[in-house]
């Protein structure tokens, strides 16, 4: 089935319960990068690993920055820094978001986790080799 909205990979959200990731570790090998993906790219709620669907990807990842993890009463909040793709070459059009586990090893720890495709719609940003900078909300990037 194809997801759609923004949301999280339901596979990623196993990973997060069966603590193979720790969205805390900003440096180490759980660190968490954004991804910008062609308008080609379906994600599927079966879509686990970022390696299987990176060659659907416009550029290069960038790292989350200042990611931090916030527990309000029964509420588990991530949140991170705004981050800029620096120079995106022209020719490609953006389509959804990913965010996920830059692991080690590709294909088996490299976590999907968050899926952006403008609530629906694709979000459809030609690209002209400029940078492009994606905004999180000012209440976090997803909650549990």
């Amino acid at each position: 089935m194809a997801l759609s909205g923004n949301q999280l990979y339901p596979k990623g959200k196993q990973a997060l319960l069966e603590k193979k990731i720790d969205v805390e570790d900003t440096s180490g090998p759980d660190q968490l990068k954004c991804a910008l993906m062609s308008t080609s790219y379906t994600a599927g709620d079966g879509d686990e690993f970022f390696n299987s669907i990176s060659g659907n990807q416009v550029g290069s990842s960038v790292a989350l920055a200042s990611t931090a993890v916030s527990v309000v009463g029964t509420s588990v909040t991530v949140d991170a820094d705004n981050v800029t793709f620096s120079s995106v070459a022209g020719g490609s059009t953006i389509g959804k978001i990913v965010i996920y586990v830059a692991g080690a090893t590709p294909g088996s720890d490299d976590y999907l986790l968050v899926y952006f495709d403008n609530d629906g719609s694709s979000i459809s940003l030609a690209t002209n080799g400029g940078d492009i900078t994606v905004s999180f909300n000012a209440s976090g990037i997803f909650a549990l």
